[in-house]
């Protein structure tokens, strides 16, 4: 083994040593901190559970409303055919 195989292998054992010296410690299990009563709490999830899901599929989209259109059928028909057919649209 040449020298700088050595050196370099010494070298990682120490930057691996140095390593887990810097590891965190274990503190357990927080306390738990609430303002809230157990009753509070227990209502707000029985009024939860009793609610709509607001993370549903189309949950707030509603009925979609009606839109009217002020153009005539016809005028819409002829302006369509007229795109088709690369005319210029009629006004």
């Amino acid at each position: 083994m040449t020298a700088s195989k050595i050196l370099s292998a010494v070298a990682v054992a120490l930057m691996a040593v140095a390593g887990a010296a810097h590891a965190e410690s274990y503190e357990g299990v927080h306390q738990l901190t609430s303002a809230a009563s157990r009753a509070a709490v227990r209502a707000d999830a029985v009024a939860a559970a009793h609610s709509a899901d607001p993370y549903a599929e189309g949950a707030s989209s509603g009925v979609a409303p009606i839109v009217a259109s002020t153009v005539d059928r016809a005028a819409v028909r002829a302006a369509a055919r007229a795109a088709a057919h690369g005319d210029a649209l009629p006004l």
